[in-house]
């Protein structure tokens, strides 16, 4: 995964994170969902797998656990987003 995939497909999901980007929850319908395994390793999930929070009516992803897998500085990637929004 690249900081331009993890962009592209933040951009189609709901999220919401805090002022200094320590915490970021992505919350993907199912098709979103599918969109995300196939931009991540299986690799990924050989040491436990995803932290999920399981909601009402929805299911929300912990995505700092996966920038970091890849390095990514998710910081970057938020700022990118909100210039776009």
């Amino acid at each position: 995964m690249t900081e331009l995939n993890i962009y592209k497909w933040i951009q189609s999901v709901e999220c919401h994170y805090n002022h200094d980007y320590s915490e970021l929850w992505a919350c993907p319908n199912t098709r979103d969902l599918d969109e995300l395994f196939k931009i991540v390793s299986p690799n990924l999930f050989d040491d436990g797998g995803l932290y999920i929070k399981l909601l009402h009516g929805y299911v929300a992803i912990d995505l700092i656990p996966i920038s970091e897998y890849y390095g990514i500085e998710i910081g970057n990637v938020l700022e990118k987003v909100e210039d776009n929004q």
